[in-house]
């Protein structure tokens, strides 16, 4: 029939160039399916933001919105919203905090002691302050946050903490999850580390040369390197299974534990200070006595309640 040409009736070079052509048919078919399938970016908030159970469904963390950012108006103005630099929320009982992501300059959060079991804080990109601790979480995605600075998130159920992004990271306490791995190499600016009561089999320091304070205790470590730590000022590495501890780079050391671990013996020659009678410290508030025994390694000194210099009180 005149008009219409078949495949068989094709040239070689025609038949080429359907090929070819179905060929890119496909691909961009491909390439459509593969963007459809993507994971949605962060979307930025309209104003005004209406504060009601959609757009803030913790009623407790809602009411917290209403009385504080928007003078009891049920509105939340853009204006206003973009002036938010603090918001604390500990232990109220608060189950999430959808809505969050309506206060992008947000530099402080403390939502500590909730029942938050997931955390979304990608809008959130000028944290520099984040206290959720003694919750429920199970992961804790903070890659947004490049300018955080002090991340207390102890006593979830956190299973992995990617910091790699957080190279701003001074102060970070972790203590109480089930972590078996913490990569803090990109974490140079580390001066305070509690990573104590977790999974850990190891963990590299070396490249936090500032760390002043390392709590490791009640872990799975078999080796522990502070050869580049010369600024470390307190150490807690009790009840591990270290069976050698060298010091002699940690001249600056002035608290120690180190008992339930298989120490056969500590050199603590190079650490004139673990042998005074008492010391103090910018990291606390007052004269502690000091408790050494060279003869008896492992057996230093008790814990206790700190105040350190960022402004963080904890028990360790």
């Amino acid at each position: 029939m005149a008009g219409i040409v078949s495949v068989a009736g094709c040239t070689k070079n025609t038949r080429r160039v359907l090929t070819r052509l179905t060929y890119v048919a496909l691909a961009l078919v491909t390439v459509v399916l593969c963007l459809i399938m993507l994971p949605k970016p962060a979307v930025a908030a309209s104003y005004p933001v209406t504060i009601n159970p959609s757009t803030f469904p913790d009623p407790v963390f809602r009411q917290y919105v209403q009385d504080n950012f928007s003078s009891g108006s049920t509105t939340l103005a853009q204006e206003r919203a973009e002036k938010v630099l603090t918001i604390w929320v500990d232990s109220k009982g608060i189950s999430t905090l959808k809505g969050i992501e309506f206060f992008p300059n947000l530099k402080t959060l403390n939502c500590g002691n909730n029942k938050l079991t997931s955390l979304d804080l990608s809008i959130n990109t000028a944290l520099t302050y984040l206290h959720c601790s003694d919750n429920k979480l199970t992961s804790l995605n903070v890659s947004k946050n490049a300018v955080l600075t002090e991340l207390i998130c102890d006593s979830n159920n956190l299973v992995s903490l990617d910091l790699s992004k957080n190279t701003a990271l001074t102060f970070l306490f972790c203590a109480n999850n089930n972590l078996a791995f913490l990569d803090v190499n990109k974490n140079i600016a580390l001066g305070q580390l509690v990573c104590s009561n977790n999974n850990l089999a190891s963990l590299d320091v070396s490249k936090s040369t500032a760390l002043g304070l390392l709590s490791c205790d009640n872990n799975n470590l078999a080796s522990l390197d502070l050869s580049k730590n010369t600024a470390l000022v307190f150490l807690w590495c009790d009840n591990n299974n270290l069976t050698s501890l060298d010091l002699s780079k940690n001249t600056a050391l002035t608290r120690l534990t180190c008992n339930g671990n298989s120490l056969i013996d500590l050199d603590v020659s190079k650490n004139p200070s673990l042998r005074a009678d008492g010391f103090v410290s910018t990291y606390q508030t007052r004269t502690i006595p000091l408790i050494p025994d060279p003869a008896s390694p492992g057996s230093y000194m008790s814990k206790d309640t700190y105040t350190f210099a960022a402004g963080h009180s904890i028990t360790l």
